[in-house]
């Protein structure tokens, strides 16, 4: 397979696998570090929480009107976390996305969450 035939794959599997990973199943894979792991065949998916994060109640929109989302997150938001994905396939290990940061607000732990994964950055 060439490497952007295998890119493009790799793509949709991933935007495949994070809606998924949005809702209550995420959490029932994610360990207490924030790290979740999925197999798929050959090919590990592993996505590492970098920060915590909020989504503003003006982000959501669809079937509801603005009065039942208000309803249904009377703060004002809903909890959401910056998340980056790693993808470990034919003995390479490739990182998507760098997450928020040292600088970012709330700094991003991209760098612990790989120790902890067992992935040595460099």
């Amino acid at each position: 397979m060439s490497g952007s035939k295998f890119l493009g794959w790799l793509a949709i599997l991933i935007f495949s696998c994070t809606a998924a990973w949005a809702g209550p199943a995420f959490t029932d894979i994610q360990d207490e570090q924030g790290i979740a792991r999925i197999s798929l065949g050959e090919i590990e998916l592993i996505a590492l929480e970098d920060s915590p994060a909020v989504m503003g109640i003006g982000l959501f929109s669809g079937p509801l009107t603005p009065e039942e989302i208000e309803s249904l997150l009377p703060e004002g938001y809903a909890p959401a976390s910056v998340n980056v994905f790693v993808v470990i396939a034919a003995e390479q290990t490739i990182l998507i996305d760098s997450g928020n940061g040292q600088n970012g607000n709330p700094a991003g732990k991209l760098l612990k969450q790989l120790s902890h994964a067992g992935i040595a950055a460099g």
